[in-house]
């Protein structure tokens, strides 16, 4: 019995680690989404979800203005962060 829940604390402990590392990268990846456009906020006090979100952010480059696609940027980077 013993030997089990020793297994099981091991086991859920390795993945709070590794979900705490994926965390990181998402929120290292959402500071710097942040700070590219300006924006001057704290991604680690952002919810998970949002620097996911900011994380995996995707602009379309296929636009012919350049700032066509930064406004479009920001717009759903204000929107994440409501």
């Amino acid at each position: 019995m013993k030997t089990i829940i020793a297994t099981a604390l091991v086991a859920t402990l390795g993945f709070a680690g590794a979900a705490s590392a994926m965390s990181n990268s998402h929120v290292n990846a959402a500071q710097k989404t942040l700070e590219t456009y300006g924006f001057s906020v704290d991604a680690s006090q952002l919810s998970n979800g949002q620097a996911a979100a900011l994380a995996t952010l995707s602009v379309d480059t296929d636009i012919e203005r350049h700032g066509r696609a930064e406004a479009q940027a920001v717009n759903k980077i204000r929107t994440i962060l409501k």
